[in-house]
């Protein structure tokens, strides 16, 4: 099966923004290991207003499925503290290969 992905649009509550990016940053810093990755995008025209693209090379290792260590159950705790996701935050999305291309 192929990559996984998530797309998180975030509302960051008023006063919190640079905790959240750093707490984001620090949770992308810890799933590196792993082969999960993380970006953050940040809306110019509205700065509380971000997106989140978490990335892994399967279901099972994805941020939403894999196990978590201690410290990044803690980062996703703070993050929901800091700021508002989307109903459709955590819906998973999988890549679709190009016909006749082997799946990886």
């Amino acid at each position: 099966m192929g990559r996984t992905l998530t797309i998180s649009r975030v509302t960051v509550l008023p006063g919190h923004t640079e905790e959240y990016v750093r707490t984001v940053h620090a949770l992308a810093a810890l799933g590196a290991g792993r082969g999960q990755h993380l970006w953050l995008f940040q809306n110019p025209l509205e700065p509380q207003s971000f997106v989140e693209f978490s990335e892994s090379s399967s279901p099972l290792g994805h941020r939403t499925r894999a196990s978590r260590t201690a410290g990044e159950l803690e980062l996703e705790q703070t993050l929901r503290r800091l700021a508002q996701y989307a109903p459709d935050a955590w819906t998973v999305w999988q890549e679709v290969p190009a016909p006749g291309a082997a799946a990886s």
